[in-house]
């Protein structure tokens, strides 16, 4: 049996990155390009708007974060996984929700 300890950790990491992602995420498209729509100039919503695009990583920060979730349950000791399994199913559950 080998360590659970470097799938958990990725696992938490990710989870955790995902979750400021869509924070950014969500603050840029609500609070400034939704409340702020025609006072933004052209060329500065271009580029906002590829921003969101590039912020849209989360979608895969949160598979990663549930397949290091899974490999987890392969290791020892038997407790991350349980840490792991909550952790990767909100990543996944914001993954679906938000899509």
């Amino acid at each position: 049996m080998y360590s659970a300890w470097p799938a958990g950790v990725a696992c938490v990491c990710f989870s955790a990155l995902t979750f400021l992602l869509l924070g950014a995420y969500g603050r840029l498209h609500w609070k400034v390009l939704f409340q702020h729509d025609y006072s933004v100039q052209d060329p500065v919503r271009t580029q906002l708007l590829q921003i969101l695009g590039y912020l849209e990583v989360y979608h895969l920060t949160a598979l990663l974060s549930v397949g290091f979730g899974v490999w987890a349950f392969w290791g020892q000791p038997r407790w991350i996984r349980w840490v792991c399994l909550p952790v990767g199913l909100l990543s996944l559950f914001m993954f679906i929700v938000v899509m």
